[in-house]
């Protein structure tokens, strides 16, 4: 996330309640917003993200993805461009 090509974003990371070693590793990333709950489910975590968030646009990605740097972009300008208020997509 810290190579995105976006011109102002912020990454709310929702933990919910995992077991391994995510806090330790989230202390290498200081600038993201960091939610803990005990386990609750996906959709469950996503809404506490999209409550927490604080911009026009609310993107989702999981812990088991990898993004192109321009994905965020992509994304918004096509979700802005088109009118839409909501978008979904899988690969």
């Amino acid at each position: 996330m810290q190579k995105l090509r976006y011109p102002d974003y912020e990454v709310v990371f929702v933990d919910d309640g995992s077991t391994d070693n995510t806090q330790e590793i989230l202390k290498s990333f200081p600038w993201v917003r960091n939610i803990r709950q005990q386990n609750m489910g996906l959709s469950h975590a996503r809404n506490v993200g999209m409550n927490a968030a604080r911009g026009d646009v609310v993107i989702y990605t999981d812990s088991d993805c990898e993004v192109d740097e321009d994905w965020l972009y992509h994304l918004a300008l096509a979700l802005l461009r088109g009118g839409m208020r909501a978008s979904v997509g899988q690969t």
